[in-house]
């Protein structure tokens, strides 16, 4: 829309910066706010609170200059943002524009109806400016035109009036806040769908919209209240949950006239702002004289002398100059920006480069535009190329190759880790359900030796109740249940095996453990991988949903190695070749033949010979010998329970320490880890199988990645342009 005017003043300066030098840097704010860069970096902005009918409107005309609509129905229901700019020419224009704001960026029907907005006119009147805001309303969903039901919007009315004279400065006019003024009337209690007061809910809504605004801490702040007792704004509590907005909030005190001669001694205080004042702020305190309803016709400059006369009035006289009127304040507002800009600038300019290159990395990630099955098989070899180096890396160890922190990445490591605590967990002898754990034959020797009232021939059956039993009576007790077609007296060979199963039992629980524990490492690695890889989320779900069935096979196969595995174990007899077994078995044959010597000799020098009941007297013997000198006293069962248990500690230490390594090697390397290891099932032959339907649905482009594409590419233009733009102010 355009509107044409002959209003003579349209390109004068405002006032109260005739004189004053426009800065480079004002100018280059000002650029960064045009080109949308407050999205992403926090710029200084002069912002103007205050609760509703505290005079905020005009204030913000007696510092612009510029009529506000006082009406109820056209009050400020959106963030209002002034920009004067000065250029080049000899004619003044005014554009206003709409601006998402943080919730209304993402919302469709906002951006169809607001992205055609476009005013302009040749001066910014009162009339102009009323004009301005019935045509945003309209534009804006949701908003009523009505007295009763104030809708609000983070939206933001972007007014800019350049020209020859202007100066380059912006001030943002937010909603007011309701004062806590007690309870709504009746009345006034419109409640809106869901049940929710419209007053309550505009109540949030102002609250939050003002308080992004506070929360940049690169703002000045221009907090209006008027002659109400302050404690009644609702302002004031944001500075409560705010940390550091005292100190870069300038107070404006309006309707001085208000102030009785004897009475508000408290407004008195307050403009002169003393450490020991409650409301103290670092930036001080100012007050305004508003125009009255019968002064609207006035020039600014009436205004000014009758806010002049107005203090100098005896009850003001313990108040500065430099701390009452427009003037003053205005002078103390141009101070503090140009100082806070210039303070400022090398953080922002630092955001910006670390923007361009987050910028720059976000488009990388994208690639190009996928729009040909040229372009997506192209982005699909990008992928599974980067998925297959992460691959690699992870699998072996090179860590600094892969582009995350996460420690998850470092699979390697974690599982090496996981199979060395598996080693240590599953070796544990105390693993070993209580009555299979092996005891050294010496020391059931020794026991046996030591009751000299058991006669060797019950030596057996004592050691199967005996509380020493342990491994012994389990032989024992085994051999009688596996007792077949074997003679009496020998131990059948399927003692070994089962008590072998029952020693091992606990090994499927550990081993499934670890498996399960690697498989989820695996997978936490492969989704990051992933995230990584494929930064579009829809295609990343297709990728998965594609090698879904691949996986679920990968976790049976694996599943199947090691129950196979077990079942070498637990369903199949103990089988060995290793030499360590018959060279050991041999080995304590000889010496269970010694310590049964030593026994025998040890009680002969204890008992006579008529007393000894571990041999007879050399006269009973055919040959004349003494059976004390035989090598051996053992029955033949007790000496093979003896021998069973010691080829049962011996395959059991071979057994697990082969267990411990086939699940290493055999299930974990070559399943969990091999070729159909979900890291590497996103690889070249898949890609080569895909046909082009395949392609375009899964590397095809979403229209959301291509608005994202096209976001992220006008930021980085953006971002080029305003470093452009500080390399020719920076010396300024």
């Amino acid at each position: 829309m355009s509107v044409s005017t002959s209003d003579s003043t349209a390109g004068k300066r405002i006032r109260h910066f005739v004189g004053v030098e426009s800065s480079k840097q004002l100018a280059f704010i000002d650029d960064l706010h045009r080109l949308g860069l407050s999205r992403t970096v926090d710029l200084p902005e002069l912002i103007v609170v205050g609760d509703q009918n505290t005079g905020k409107s005009s204030v913000l005309q007696a510092i612009t200059e510029i009529s506000f609509p006082v009406e109820s129905a056209l009050c400020t229901r959106f963030p209002i943002k002034i920009s004067f700019r000065q250029t080049p020419g000899s004619s003044t224009s005014v554009q206003a524009e709409i601006i998402p704001g943080k919730t209304t960026q993402d919302d469709e029907e906002f951006i169809e109806r607001t992205k055609d907005f476009r005013f302009t006119s040749n001066e910014l009147s009162a009339s102009v400016m009323g004009e301005i805001i019935q045509e945003v309303i309209f534009s804006i969903p949701g908003f009523i035109i009505s007295k009763t039901d104030q809708t609000l919007s983070d939206a933001i009315l972007r007014i800019e009036r350049s020209g020859p004279n202007e100066m380059h400065w912006t001030i943002v006019d937010l909603p007011g806040l309701v004062q806590n003024r007690g309870k709504l009337s009746a009345s006034k209690k419109i409640v809106a769908n869901g049940g929710e007061s419209s007053h309550t809910n505009n109540a949030k809504i102002a609250k939050d919209l003002v308080r992004s605004f506070l929360e940049n801490e690169r703002n000045i702040v221009l907090w209006v209240v008027d002659d109400t007792d302050i404690e009644r704004h609702k302002t004031l509590e944001l500075f409560d949950e705010i940390p550091g907005l005292q100190s870069r909030t300038i107070g404006v005190l309006t309707k001085c006239d208000r102030k009785q001669e004897t009475s508000d001694d408290w407004m008195v205080k307050l403009l002169r702002n003393e450490p020991s004042t409650k409301h103290h702020l670092d930036q001080g305190w100012f007050g305004l004289r508003n125009r009255k309803p019968k002064e609207a016709h006035i020039s600014d400059q009436e205004r000014d002398q009758n806010e002049s006369d107005l203090f100098e009035k005896p009850e003001w006289a313990g108040i500065r100059k430099e701390q009452t009127g427009i003037k003053a304040l205005m002078d103390h507002i141009d101070k503090e920006r140009r100082r806070r800009i210039q303070e400022s600038m090398p953080k922002i300019i630092a955001e910006i480069r670390d923007n361009l290159r987050k910028c720059e990395f976000e488009i990388e990630k994208l690639g190009e535009q996928r729009d040909s099955t040229a372009a997506q098989r192209f982005y699909a070899l990008q992928f599974c190329t980067d998925l297959q180096k992460m691959a690699d890396s992870a699998l072996y160890a090179r860590y600094q190759d892969i582009p995350s922190i996460d420690p998850r990445v470092k699979l390697r490591f974690r599982v090496n880790n996981r199979l060395e605590s598996f080693q240590k967990e599953i070796a544990a002898l105390d693993k070993i359900k209580d009555g299979l754990q092996f005891r050294p034959v010496q020391d059931a020797l020794n026991y046996l030796a030591e009751k000299s009232n058991v006669n060797p021939e019950q030596w057996v059956e004592y050691i199967s109740i005996a509380e020493y039993g342990n491994i012994f009576s389990e032989i024992i007790k085994e051999s009688k249940i596996c007792q077949g077609t074997n003679l009496p007296g020998s131990i059948s060979p399927e003692v070994e095996g089962k008590i072998f199963q029952k020693q091992s039992a606990h090994w499927r629980d550990i081993a499934f453990d670890l498996v399960n524990d690697i498989k989820n490492q695996v997978k936490e690695c492969h989704d990051i991988f992933l995230s990584l890889a494929i930064p579009d989320s829809r295609t990343r779900g297709e990728v998965i949903a594609m090698t879904s069935k691949t996986n679920e096979a990968w976790e049976v196969e694996i599943d199947a190695a090691l129950e196979e595995l077990i079942d070498d174990h637990q369903r199949r007899p103990p089988k060995t070749l290793h030499p360590y077994f018959t060279s050991e078995s041999r080995r304590f044959d000889l010496e269970l033949r010694k310590q049964i010597e030593w026994i025998r000799r040890h009680k002969k020098a204890k008992n006579t010979p008529e007393q000894s009941k571990l041999g007879t007297r050399a006269e009973d013997t055919e040959d004349g010998s003494s059976l004390d000198d035989s090598p051996s006293q053992l029955s033949l069962e007790l000496n093979q329970i003896f021998h069973v248990s010691k080829r049962l500690e011996l395959y059991y230490d071979i057994a697990i320490n082969r267990f411990i390594d086939n699940v290493a090697m055999q299930v974990i390397e070559r399943h969990v880890l091999g070729s159909k290891c979900p890291l590497l099932t996103v690889n070249m032959k898949l890609l080569a199988s895909l046909s082009d339907e395949d392609l375009q649905r899964i590397a095809g482009e979403d229209e959301s990645v291509t608005r994202m594409r096209e976001r992220l590419k006008k930021d980085r233009s953006n971002y080029k342009q305003a470093l452009t733009q500080w390399d020719r102010v920076r010396y300024f």
